[in-house]
């Protein structure tokens, strides 16, 4: 997570970008990540790294609230 007063500068994305390629250095071939259905500007974020819905999943307790979730998932 990124602190707010960070955000909108392009910092997730360098930060992305970065681990994506040392994640290629060792082989990998997909990443898959969850977003929480309410969470609307990480899924946006994560769609705009070239993140595309896999499947819906839940509902799963994360504290006292229980959530649906997005499995996304993109290709290195």
């Amino acid at each position: 997570m990124i602190d707010k007063a960070f955000r909108r500068g392009g910092l997730g994305r360098v930060l992305c970008h970065d681990f994506f390629r040392w994640l290629k250095s060792q082989q990998v071939e997909r990443v898959e990540l969850g977003v929480i259905t309410e969470n609307e500007q990480a899924l946006r974020f994560w769609q705009g790294q070239g993140f595309e819905q896999v499947r819906l999943a839940g509902p799963v307790t994360i504290g006292a609230k229980t959530h649906m979730v997005h499995v996304l998932g993109r290709l290195l």
